[in-house]
């Protein structure tokens, strides 16, 4: 490696050029311009930052021009502050084209990076430590293995000017807290009907809110606003404070969710809502093998669902004194092989409630387990039961007999609805349902008295309680300092779904002493797929 020292207009800029070899064993210069202040950046290449800067006014390191379309920034984990709420790195168009295929990598700062522009595309932001990142418009941007703060990950249209397309977001930790953002993760595709398909990739990441104050149904962990397909698998969400987990806005369609933990405290872990006139309620969605908690409220509130959404072998685990969850909207659902458990002593399980569209079709609901301690199984306000189609459900009310509202009974509800006819009612005997494990024992009842055979509920026979499934965790080397404290980021190999055994993601500068993020309750993980 040689090393050029030049000076331009007081700037210091080391070039290190290194000779690197290619596939045909040929060589060729890679010109890396090694920077130590702030600067704009708007020609191709590699850029590396040698010490700490600060920007009093606009983004630090602006990358600007059409003219780039390959492009790597290394802020090689020095702390780059701003002072006046800017982003530290910017890519964006603003008026000289737009930059296109930028990595940004290995940034430290409180401020945020920012990709700016419907034309840019085709550009990564990773393995940095971030207050925020946001991406407005751009299409095909990869964000991955990044930890970031309280301004969480933004994807948005900028007010329905740009439709931000093919968005993968992967592997990254963040955590939040403040009440200036109302979600960690925000997807806005479009303002208007219908909303536009943005086939969003999110998977593998870890969001820990910590917003504590008065939530409405605009705040949340994680949100979904009028985008389509949706691909959200093996996320762990955990609400620690007043925060919806998972909320679905505004045509939210066409989605696919699987193998994800949503957590809440005291609000619902889903949501499903429509707010603008002109827009439909989510539709299409599959939701399979995901864990619903909320540890002091109804686990679901579906004042809004669409149609043709499927439901199969999630558990919802509610600790509700009134209801385990809130079903209302359109018709044409089906739910199957899934698991209801309200550890509260609430009224009812379900409070299905229509607007008074009854189909066809009906909702169906088979080979699913509903446990509750409580007065009626299931009670109607604008839905009678005729929306209902049901088979080989298993019904348990902690508390004494199933009631079905004033149909009485299970054999009273079976001779007054037509419905339910190979449903029984009895104790599952779930391994711990107490601790979030239903897992069936041996002798439980659910086992072969589903449809065709099979087992009633989210577990089949045999499947591997939580307490077999033993995370390894390995973890990255500690960041450098910021505002006195250290980050790094931990994943589990073996996937257990769980935030309550993970290492020690903050800690004070130089020491062992720990930052607590998640302060989450003393119970143990949940079931773990």
């Amino acid at each position: 490696m040689r090393h050029l020292f030049l000076r331009a207009g007081g700037l210091a800029i080391i070039v290190s050029i290194v000779l690197v070899g290619t596939h045909n064993d040929t060589a060729r210069a890679l010109v890396v311009t090694d920077l130590t202040s702030c600067r704009a950046i708007t020609t191709n290449g590699s850029y590396r930052l040698l010490n700490a800067v600060t920007s009093a006014s606009g983004p630090c390191f602006p990358i600007r021009n059409s003219s780039v379309t390959s492009l790597l920034f290394d802020g090689n984990g020095k702390t780059i502050t701003v002072t006046d709420g800017s982003a530290a790195v910017e890519e964006a168009d603003v008026g000289s084209g737009a930059p296109s295929n930028v990595t940004i990598t290995n940034v430290v700062s409180t401020a945020g990076i920012r990709i700016y522009g419907d034309n840019i595309n085709h550009s990564v932001v990773q393995n940095s430590i971030v207050g925020s990142i946001a991406s407005v418009g751009g299409d095909d941007i990869t964000i991955s293995g990044n930890t970031v703060g309280a301004g969480g990950i933004q994807v948005n249209n900028n007010n329905g000017i740009w439709t931000p397309y093919r968005t993968a977001i992967l592997s990254n930790t963040v955590t939040g807290g403040s009440t200036s953002v109302p979600y960690l993760l925000d997807v806005v595709g479009g303002d208007t009907h219908p909303c536009p398909k943005l086939d969003t990739i999110i998977s593998g990441n870890t969001f820990t809110d910590a917003r504590n104050d008065s939530p409405t149904t605009s705040t949340a962990a994680t949100n979904i606003h009028c985008a389509t397909h949706t691909i959200f698998t093996n996320n762990v969400i955990r609400s620690t404070g007043t925060t919806i987990g998972l909320s679905l806005f505004d045509e939210a369609d066409n989605g696919t969710y699987e193998n994800n933990v949503f957590w809440t405290n005291d609000h619902p872990a889903l949501l499903m809502v429509a707010g603008g006139a002109d827009k439909t309620w989510p539709s299409n969605n599959a939701f399979h093998a995901n864990d619903f908690r909320s540890d002091a409220d109804n686990v679901f509130y579906l004042s809004g669902m669409g149609t043709e959404n499927t439901f199969t072998n999630n558990t919802f685990f509610a600790n509700s004194a009134y209801i385990t969850g809130y079903y209302g909207g359109l018709f044409g659902n089906s739910w199957d092989h899934n698991t209801f458990y309200n550890a509260g002593s609430g009224s009812y399980s379900f409070f299905l409630k229509g607007d008074y569209q009854h189909g066809p079709p009906a909702d169906i609901f088979t080979n699913n387990i509903f446990s509750y301690s409580g007065n009626v199984i299931y009670i109607y306000d604008g839905w009678d039961s005729t929306r209902f189609v049901g088979s080989n459900n298993l019904y348990q009310n902690r508390a004494g007999v199933v009631r079905f509202g004033s149909y009485g009974d299970l054999e009273g509800w079976k001779s007054a609805s037509g419905q339910d006819d190979q449903s029984i009612e009895a104790n599952p005997l779930f391994t711990n349902p107490s601790q979030g494990d239903f897992t069936l024992q041996a002798t439980s009842p659910a086992r072969d008295a589903g449809v065709s055979g099979g087992d009633i509920g989210a577990f089949t026979y045999g499947t591997p309680s939580p307490s077999d499934c033993t995370p390894l965790w390995s973890c990255g080397a500690w960041s450098a300092c910021l505002n006195g404290q250290q980050s790094r980021r931990c994943t589990d190999a073996h996937y257990c779904k769980t935030v309550l055994s993970e290492p020690a993601l903050i800690q004070v500068c130089g020491t062992s002493a720990v930052v607590d993020t998640l302060a989450p309750a003393a119970v143990s993980n949940l079931s773990a797929q």
